[in-house]
């Protein structure tokens, strides 16, 4: 695997990272947290490690927690936070094209114990799945949705840090929101 800093690189420099950035509606956000919210304690440290247009983040600024966001647009690069980190749950809806680079990343960060993801149906391959579940994070939550101008159903996973596989709660809604 390449060190982090040359995968940074990569990212600023890749153009194709423009199709990525398809940012969450607020009402979609809400929604998504609605559904993990529970699993966040005061001494819980939440971070939006994809910023974008701020949607997740809205959702927890005004928090008993503390709170952070990383935006590669915004010089806050997320493969740049230490994986010694105090951060302890994620939430976000990350470049798809870069995924498994960012799972890689975010089962190195050592105090992490939730990852809330927001994916296309495509996205979340088996894979990417086993190596989440090697880490020790099961899927504990999902919400499947649709938003009318979006490709296909997406998907947002909890997976919190756990010793034993749990059985998993899912809902389905559709939007009929367009961006």
């Amino acid at each position: 695997m390449k060190p982090v800093v040359k995968l940074t690189h990569k990212i600023k420099k890749n153009k194709n990272l423009e199709k990525d950035k398809v940012f969450t509606p607020d009402i979609v956000a809400k929604d998504c947290y609605d559904i993990i919210k529970y699993r966040i304690s005061p001494t819980d440290h939440v971070s939006e490690p994809f910023y974008g247009g701020g949607a997740f983040f809205k959702c927890f600024e005004d928090k008993k927690y503390k709170t952070s966001w990383h935006e590669i647009d915004k010089n806050k690069d997320f493969f740049d936070i230490p994986n010694d980190s105090d951060i302890t749950r994620i939430i976000t809806n990350p470049p798809y094209s870069i995924l498994t680079q960012i799972i890689q990343k975010m089962i190195k960060m050592e105090n992490l114990k939730g990852i809330a993801i927001l994916v296309n149906n495509l996205t979340m391959t088996p894979c990417r799945l086993a190596i989440l579940e090697e880490a020790g994070f099961h899927a504990t939550d999902l919400y499947i949705f649709q938003v009318h101008s979006w490709f296909g159903r997406q998907y947002f996973w909890n997976f919190e840090k756990l010793k034993e596989k749990p059985l998993m709660k899912m809902e389905y809604k559709r939007y009929q929101y367009k961006c």
